[in-house]
């Protein structure tokens, strides 16, 4: 991995628009800096960005120094207990959502030996799967966030998983896995959080074992929280390899080797969500 691969979380607008953004996100996802300069003057400045792997992150030795006492509160354990989290996180996995319900259900009908998890945030996800799951299992916890790392692994301490389940600080568009070497990818509510969705794509049927799932839950379209046209959000997306739609994340799934299996809709609390296995077929290698 290379010194950028571990850092503090960017957004991927301000990923994408990094010669343009010096001030701290003014929106959610930073859609607001979007918003400000217009779609083709964004586009224009994210096309003069680093094309392979944009990323704001300094040295990862800064990064550790400057969130060092963060990291610290969070391994502490502290962070956990403070504002009622470990209370609220035991609820969230005793009472899912039917979307939650399903993905779940369709990852334990996969038996498998070992499952990496992609950009797992705060780890509410993954946690969740290894419940679910044996022992006889080994889960991995991608996420790059050098913070987030230490409250994932805290969750699997607490649900009694810790032996089996590891938090690992690396970039999902390089993942630091062997080719063929892992039975199912998942992810859960991330494709709006990543910029590269391309490279995600071809690195996950990289690692996936030939027959291998890549099995997703996410928001049909793009979220864009009243702050700009689905749209404009939407052509942008497409132009820097965000994520843009359900339609494009399938197809650009199939021109990366991976063909779509399975595939459900569900409604909830006035949103959409899709929930579906791609797959690696058992001929490529």
């Amino acid at each position: 991995m290379g010194s950028n691969s571990i850092h503090s979380w960017v957004s991927p607008i301000d990923e994408a628009l990094s010669h343009y953004i010096v001030s701290k996100p003014d929106g959610f996802l930073s859609i607001n800096h979007l918003k400000k300069i217009g779609l083709k003057a964004a586009v224009k400045l994210a096309s003069s960005s680093q094309k392979q792997h944009p990323t704001k992150s300094g040295d990862l030795k800064d990064d550790i120094k400057k969130n060092r006492g963060k990291i610290k509160y969070r391994k502490s354990g502290n962070w956990f207990k403070h504002r009622n989290r470990k209370a609220g996180f035991l609820n969230s996995l005793s009472n899912p959502s039917e979307p939650v319900k399903s993905f779940l259900s369709l990852v334990k009908s996969r038996k498998s030996s070992s499952l990496v998890d992609i950009a797992s945030g705060g780890g509410s996800g993954v946690a969740s799967i290894s419940k679910l799951l044996g022992e006889n299992i080994k889960i991995f916890a991608l996420e790059r966030d050098l913070k987030c790392l230490w409250i994932i692994q805290e969750k699997f301490k607490l649900i009694g998983k810790a032996l089996n389940c590891e938090a690992v600080g690396a970039d999902v568009r390089r993942m630091p896995f062997m080719k063929g070497s892992v039975d199912i990818v998942t992810s859960m509510m991330a494709m709006q959080e990543i910029l590269g969705i391309g490279a995600v794509l071809k690195e996950i049927h990289r690692i996936l074992k030939p027959g291998g799932s890549y099995i997703a839950l996410f928001n049909k379209e793009p979220w864009v929280y009243d702050m700009i046209p689905v749209e404009e959000y939407q052509n942008f997306s497409r132009a820097v390899d965000m994520y843009s739609g359900y339609e494009d994340l399938v197809e650009k799934a199939r021109e990366n080797g991976l063909i779509l299996s399975k595939e459900k809709t569900y409604s909830d609390q006035g949103r959409e969500f899709c929930l579906v296995e791609i797959i690696k077929e058992s001929n490529q290698s």
